[in-house]
């Protein structure tokens, strides 16, 4: 099995100035991304041959050669540390006739078993303008990755900053495999965007590891 997202159309009812709104817009794309890296997850499939195309074709850099390798993103301007080289998956996610475009870069291993995921969701703002609530949109962001009667919230907080930008985190337990997954999340918004560091499979601090190495490149 492929483990892509689905491109399924999300839609959330759309009111506006609602704060509640908002978060259920932001929280039916959490899902989809949560629900992509739980694909992987329990995938067998090796993606090797993929992942070298993609290596091949790929218009950002390396940074250095190590096992733990800095991957520049020359089309939202950040560098994040992968253990090898990711992939890039795009795709427009239509929410109420708004296409939202989502970008993920996504490594992973193991044949599958786990998955480290940076992901972009570029709002348009004229359309959908999430900086109203941001707190609330990343409560939808939290509530939105632990929808579904496989998953289930650990712990989350919404009240935090990332690099000086409101922040949010939370652990999902997923047990749609034999084995419970453990999936962590960073999410924060930045002007209109919506930026999320998600692994799943991996330790804690891997996944602190891979969360402290992104930085903006200006």
């Amino acid at each position: 099995m492929d483990p892509k997202i689905d491109n399924t159309p999300i839609t959330a009812q759309q009111k506006s100035g609602s704060g509640k709104t908002i978060a259920l817009i932001v929280g039916a794309l959490a899902l989809v991304v949560v629900a992509a890296i739980v694909v992987m997850v329990v995938s067998l499939n090796n993606k090797a041959d993929d992942d070298k195309k993609t290596a091949d074709k790929a218009t950002d850099k390396i940074v250095n050669g190590t096992d733990w390798e800095a991957y520049k993103s020359s089309e939202h301007g950040f560098t994040v540390d992968f253990p090898g080289f990711p992939s890039t998956k795009s795709q427009n996610l239509d929410v109420e006739g708004v296409p939202v475009p989502l970008t993920q870069y996504v490594k992973d291993l193991d044949n599958g078993s786990k998955a480290y995921i940076a992901q972009v969701a570029k709002y348009p703002k004229d359309q959908l303008d999430i900086t109203a609530n941001i707190r609330g949109a990343l409560d939808g962001s939290i509530n939105g990755s632990a929808q579904g009667d496989d998953s289930t919230i650990t712990d989350s907080e919404n009240s935090s900053e990332f690099l000086g930008y409101p922040a949010a985190t939370a652990t999902v337990q997923n047990t749609q495999s034999s084995e419970p997954i453990t999936i962590y999340t960073l999410s924060f918004v930045k002007g209109n965007d919506l930026y999320t560091l998600m692994t799943a499979g991996v330790s804690k601090p891997d996944f602190d590891r891979f969360t402290k190495s992104f930085k903006f490149d200006n």
